[in-house]
């Protein structure tokens, strides 16, 4: 028998993880509607859905932060000495794919 992968277990401990906080989630709201007597559903969903409008913006510019580094870096006179900076910065992956789309249209 073939031994899992590492990202195949990685993946296992991600969905167990996601289940236990799905049911500790679900525990705390109905704690919440039936001991505390909370009875505002549209709360919650505001909140949860606020949180992770927020947290998309976020994400982008972290996981885009090196770039986004370089980037700046070149618009205020930064690192003309290196040779890597030829390179084009792609900082919005699907705008970028976008533009070779219409490059390869054209």
């Amino acid at each position: 028998m073939k031994k899992p992968s590492s990202s195949y277990l990685l993946g296992l401990f991600f969905i167990v993880i996601v289940s236990i906080i799905w049911t500790f989630a679900s525990v705390i709201v109905q704690h919440l509607y039936n001991d505390l007597d909370f009875d505002s559903p549209f709360v919650l969903v505001y909140i949860g859905t606020s949180l992770f409008s927020i947290l998309l913006p976020f994400r982008l510019i972290w996981e885009r932060r090196l770039q986004l580094w370089r980037y700046c870096g070149r618009l205020f006179g930064k690192g003309r000495e290196g040779g890597d900076d030829d390179d084009e910065v792609i900082i919005i992956p699907w705008r970028h794919s976008l533009e070779q789309q219409q490059q390869q249209q054209q």
